[in-house]
């Protein structure tokens, strides 16, 4: 999501003093020239309309697809004009005015979106004391030089993690689908022996490491035969983990889950993201 801070930065604002209308209506035309969102809602506030600070800046998105978050990429230079950087008058001194652009909060909100085929229900960001380079400038890429936190959550459906599943080749139950209650997760499918025989595993979502989703104690069902001890521990074994959020996806930074909640028909993580701490 860090892509969508420095936009603000990188387009067509010609007034000299752009108010931050101004600011928050060209970073919202960027994302939808970029994403296509079905809608997308930008609020910018300085403390005066000389600062290169932000105080705060509030970015709501909804109904888009990506194959990776928006992340890298500046618009190309050729095609935007750099929004003009005035010294702040009314501030006191700030840290590395002359290399970082600083944002003091954010808040980024993403809903219905569709991410690496992963549908995703909502995505929510806080930011606090982000460094943006001004490199991106005139490089036209991008990324954090730093942040003190970002944190947030992500919710997801119970048919999302049935997408998700059904798109792991690896998995040995086959046309799984999963359900989720406040007690726990329960994945039913196939397992393919001499012909397909109906399978139940049944556990609870936690957080294993960093950043990968397991079944813990995870508990099989399957009817019509007896499997053996083996092939029960097999199965089960090729189960987790479920998914890794650092190795599946391409984040902006090193992802730790924080948190699982199992929701009826969904489940929530929060999660902190891990960027160089900003120089004092």
């Amino acid at each position: 999501m860090a892509l969508l801070l420095a936009l603000l930065l990188l387009g067509g604002i010609h007034a000299n003093l752009p108010t931050d209308a101004d600011i928050a209506a060209h970073v919202a035309d960027a994302i939808r020239a970029r994403l296509h969102p079905a809608s997308v809602e930008v609020h910018v506030t300085r403390c005066s309309s000389w600062s290169t600070t932000l105080e705060h800046l509030d970015i709501t998105i909804g109904g888009f697809s990506a194959d990776q978050l928006p992340l890298g990429a500046a618009p190309s230079p050729a095609t935007v004009q750099p929004m003009p950087v005035a010294l702040p008058m009314d501030e006191g001194p700030q840290p590395r005015a002359s290399r970082d652009m600083r944002i003091k909060d954010a808040h980024i909100v993403c809903r219905d979106f569709t991410l690496k085929s992963l549908p995703v229900q909502e995505l929510v960001l806080d930011l606090h004391e982000v460094r943006l380079p001004m490199e991106c400038l005139s490089s036209g890429s991008f990324s954090i030089a730093a942040a003190e936190s970002v944190g947030g959550s992500l919710l997801l459906r119970q048919q999302a993690l049935t997408q998700y599943l059904r798109g792991r080749g690896d998995l040995p139950i086959k046309s799984p689908e999963v359900f989720i209650t406040p007690d726990g997760c329960r994945v039913k499918g196939t397992y393919h022996m001499l012909v397909p025989v109906p399978v139940e595993v049944t556990g609870r979502i936690i957080r294993n490491g960093q950043a990968q989703l397991c079944l813990e104690n995870p508990h099989i069902k399957v009817s019509v035969v007896t499997l053996t001890k083996g092939m029960t521990r097999n199965l089960l074994k090729s189960v987790n983990p479920l998914v890794d959020l650092n190795t599946d996806f391409r984040l902006p930074a090193p992802l730790t889950i924080t948190g699982v909640t199992h929701r009826a028909g969904g489940l929530q993580l929060d999660m902190a993201l891990q960027f160089p701490m900003p120089e004092k």
